[in-house]
């Protein structure tokens, strides 16, 4: 049965030209090794299936042939326990060398863990000399499979785990590399000067033609170039006659899965059920008219490349990428010709823009989207691509007409990219039929708008990427209460839309402030990035490898890479190829997003926030002021300042209001430093803070969230409140009318005042909300002149007056209207003594003349007397503070009115006597008059 894997008793073959040059190149290195030289370690590298381990086996059997010593292992085998040093990793890698030496000389090669069954039987042929051979050969097979968790491992700055022992060994290192795990070990520019890195190439269709002319190309194609598959598939090949479509799946399933792309699309196959002649034999035919089959002119396709390389060159390619682009052009150009005659179609030019974009994926494939070059050509193909039309028709087709050597027909070189889908670089992953299922799928599983998300820590900050299956979920979460997670400025959203039109989304909202500050965008990967992640994630979910969404993709990605190593070694490195993709996709939005974690710090007026944001809680509502550019509106702030200041008992209030516009407000001259310092560290981004401010479902606490700083917290509180507050007109009418009311208390006040001076007769100072009666008029006119102010010094003034109201209310007018109580009580004493003194003059003169004393001389005793009971009340003070009347002397001031009273009644009391007796004395006196 014949072998299609690697084994030491299979002879290498060169296979092409460049075969020829690296197995005489690597044999070269190794003579100079063995005879004493020390050349760089090889790395080889080359897709799954290209021939490296077949090669390491050559390298193994030359080496032992020519006096040396090789040992063989894999990477896994040699991964530490525990975390080490580069330095240590390199003592246990020489300790166990030197271990399988010794066993090696002792004859113990059974227990030599580094040799496989078929190499310890190679090796006792040439075990007889074992003593004389000195020069150690050290082959490392399988690096992509374990170099991540190397990485883990052995931690250096550099990433070169390897990188102190190829310094210090003494032995001569050769590994083994698929393409990615190689651009990952030669990350640095040190670890690339340290290893020769060689290329296999793939097998070329021009050496499977020599086996079979005929299916040479079809072999080529469905064994992608791959040597290993390409013999099992030649054998295959050569036991069907392909007229039926049940040969092309036998043939599928005995070739089985390349990192799950079937050898042919059976589907796209089912679709060219007429047109099988022109599938097995992928060259140039006569012209015939079959379904998806193409005419085209006949052209060498030597002649061909070189005049596509001038075309490139006038296009403004590098030689190097031209160079590069042609040698991979020409190996997909020969497995689709015979003669060396390609097929051009002149009518339908977007073929050769496949020709173009196959041979970029099999670059693809053996070199990955690390190396510069793939880089460099697949970024002018999307160039070229958006101009081909024009560049065909200017560039190539004057010139392929004259190149013209016939006409003939070939399967459509797109249905050949549909057949024969790249292993590596084709999305397709996992068992659906459809990418349709798989979104299907997809959308049945998820539990949010999302599907994944990934994170990246960059030095200013962190960007979060979340992973969106269509425009709908993407859409209902933009108007999420979510988004609102991304208002810190060190935080950045992607949102990777998978499928969908990301023009068709509509950003409102928070949304579209993050979009204009540039810390949100919304991205679709390439087209093939985008369907293996809808396979991917399809195949995670639908698999419950993981339950509603993929927190860490990468790791997600990372892990299932490794699992899939032992079962399928292409679809773990077709993981492994877009994990690659993914990384360079997301590294490129590192330094697109404009995050910076100090964007809305305080920096001028961090000190004078920190402290008067210490000393006074409103301070926030004054901040707006710093921003209010009316000269008017600011000499409103600067009039209710001074007017509060001016006022002790204003200034006094409980409020802090005066203290903190007199420390941290309007001056005279205008703004004080403290406002000055926010202006200058928040005036560049006010108007996007406005515009944040205004979006719907912003709070005051979403909108502090811009900052970490507590003092850049307190200045995003108070623009928040001058670009959203504001005051109702009903409210504003509200606030005049208070100040009107106050207005008329403190005039009842005047007027108690007024009369329990002319009622007690004391001089009776004003009470405090009458002194203070003039600026709260002022406090009226403020107000009334604020009308058609702006809306946050509507709102701050009102805020102000409201509270100063308040707090004058309560710490003056209220007491001193319980003050106006207790007078209005107490001047009751003096108004009834005053109504007691009238009677006075209604006394007989006969009182006064019984009294021997006038009535002028009888009032001025009470009045004196009165008198005196007013400075026994005042102690003998000239004036009387108005809320000092529970102070006064009211008890002996009463007692004194009490006994005048009494005098008064006294008297009233002697002139209703003499009044009676009087009258009886007139009576004696008529009856005497009758007796007489």
């Amino acid at each position: 049965m014949p072998r299609y894997v690697a084994a030491i008793d299979t002879v290498w073959k060169d296979f092409t030209e460049k075969h020829k040059e690296i197995r005489e190149e690597v044999e070269r290195k190794l003579k100079d090794f063995l005879e004493g030289r020390k050349p760089n370690p090889v790395a080889i590298r080359g897709p799954i299936g290209q021939g490296k381990t077949q090669l390491l086996y050559s390298i193994f059997k030359f080496v032992w042939k020519n006096g040396g010593i090789a040992l063989y292992t894999t990477l896994d085998k040699l991964l530490p326990e525990k975390e080490t040093t580069a330095s240590d990793f390199a003592q246990q890698l020489n300790l166990s060398i030197n271990q399988a030496i010794e066993k090696l000389k002792a004859g113990q090669i059974m227990e030599i863990p580094f040799f496989t069954e078929e190499m310890k039987r190679f090796i006792k042929v040439y075990s007889e000399n074992i003593h004389e051979r000195n020069k150690v050969v050290f082959l490392i097979d399988e690096m992509e499979r374990s170099y991540e968790k190397l990485l883990n491992k052995v931690k250096t700055d550099d990433r070169s785990p390897f990188g102190y022992w190829l310094e210090h060994t003494p032995y001569f290192p050769i590994a083994a590399f698929a393409p990615l795990s190689h651009y990952e070990a030669l990350y640095g520019e040190a670890e690339k000067r340290r290893w020769d890195s060689i290329a296999l190439p793939p097998i070329t269709a021009r050496t499977l033609k020599l086996k079979n002319k005929d299916f040479g190309n079809f072999v080529w194609w469905i064994s992608r170039g791959r040597l290993g598959i390409s013999y099992k598939a030649m054998d295959s090949v050569k036991r069907k006659k392909f007229t039926e479509f049940k040969e092309f799946k036998d043939l599928v399933n005995e070739l089985g899965p390349i990192a799950g792309v079937p050898a042919i699309d059976l589907d796209s196959l089912a679709k060219l059920a007429k047109s099988f002649s022109f599938i097995i034999k992928l060259f140039p035919q006569s012209k015939v008219m079959l379904p998806r089959v193409i005419e085209g002119e006949l052209i060498d396709k030597a002649e061909f490349i070189e005049f596509l390389k001038v075309c490139l060159r006038n296009e403004g390619w590098t030689e190097r990428s031209i160079e590069f682009f042609a040698y991979y052009f020409d190996i997909i150009a020969e497995a689709l010709s015979q003669s060396n005659n390609i097929l051009i179609s002149f009518e339908k030019y977007e073929e050769i823009l496949v020709l173009f974009k196959l041979s970029i994926d099999l670059a693809t494939e053996h070199e990955t989207l690390e190396d510069s070059e793939v880089k460099y050509i697949s970024e002018r193909f999307r160039e070229l691509k958006e101009k081909f039309p024009s560049f065909f028709f200017t560039r190539l087709y004057p010139q392929l007409r004259k190149l013209s050597k016939g006409k003939g027909s070939v399967l459509s070189y797109q249905e050949v990219a549909n057949l024969f889908p790249m292993p590596i670089t084709s999305p397709i992953f996992g068992d659906f039929d459809t990418i349709d299922k798989a979104k299907e799928i997809l959308l049945s599983n998820i539990s949010y708008n999302y599907v994944a998300k990934d994170e990246i820590e960059t030095t200013r900050g962190l960007l979060t990427f979340l992973y969106f299956p269509n425009e709908v979920k993407l859409g209902s979460y933009l108007v999420s209460q979510e988004i609102l997670d991304f208002l810190p400025p060190n935080k950045g959203l992607v949102c990777v839309l998978l499928n969908g039109d990301p023009l068709q989304i509509k950003v409102n909202g928070v949304a579209k402030w993050l979009n204009e500050v540039g810390r949100m965008k919304i991205a679709t990967p390439s087209k093939m990035l985008r369907d293996f992640l809808i396979y991917f994630l399809a195949w995670t979910l639908n698999e419950r490898i993981v339950e509603g969404y993929i927190n860490d993709l990468k790791t997600v990605l990372y892990e299932q890479a490794e699992q899939l190593w032992s079962k399928d070694k292409e679809s773990s490195r077709k993981v492994s190829h877009y994990v690659s993709m993914l990384g360079t996709f997301l590294g490129s939005f590192k330094d697109m997003l404009l995050l910076d974690r100090e964007k809305y710090s305080a920096k001028v007026s961090i000190d004078s926030i920190r402290r008067y944001g210490e000393r006074y809680t409103r301070f926030p509502d004054i901040v707006g002021i710093a921003f209010t550019r009316n000269r008017d509106e600011r000499n409103l702030i600067y009039r209710f300042r001074k007017l509060l200041l001016d006022s002790d008992e204003l200034k006094s209030l409980r409020s802090g209001i005066g203290g903190l516009l007199e420390d941290a407000s309007v001056t005279k001259i205008g703004l004080s430093t403290t406002l000055e310092n926010i202006r200058n560290d928040f005036e560049g981004e006010l108007h996007l803070l406005r515009a944040l401010a205004h979006e719907r479902g912003i709070e005051e606490e979403n909108f502090i969230k811009l900052s970490e700083q507590t003092e850049a917290k307190t200045a995003l509180k108070g623009i928040y409140r001058f670009a959203r507050c504001n005051i109702p007109p009903s409210r504003f009418e509200e606030i005049k009318k208070e100040i009107s009311g106050t207005l008329e208390e403190i005039k009842k006040l005047k007027q108690v005042r007024e009369s329990i001076i002319q009622d007690i007769g004391i001089s009776l100072r004003e009470s405090r909300s009458e002194k203070n009666q003039s600026q709260i008029k002022e406090l009226l006119q403020i107000i009334n002149d604020a009308e058609n102010s702006s809306q946050y010094i509507k709102w701050l003034l009102g805020e102000f007056i409201t509270v100063i109201l308040n707090d004058f209310k309560n710490q003056y007018l209220h007491p001193d209207q319980t003050t106006r109580s207790k007078w209005e009580a107490r001047s009751d004493i003096a108004k009834s003594f005053a109504i007691r003194r009238e009677n006075i003059d209604k006394l007989k003169k006969e009182t006064f003349d019984w009294l021997e004393k006038k009535k002028d001389e009888i009032k001025g005793e009470l009045n004196n007397g009165y008198k005196e009971a007013l400075e026994i009340l005042m102690r003998y003070d000239r004036e009387v503070d108005w809320e000092n009347v529970d102070a006064l002397e009211w008890s002996s001031f009463e007692e004194k009115i009490d006994a005048l009273v009494d005098q008064v009644e006294t008297l009233k009391e002697i002139d209703s006597k003499l009044q009676e007796i009087l009258q009886l004395a007139s009576e004696i006196n008529n009856q005497l008059k009758e007796v007489m």
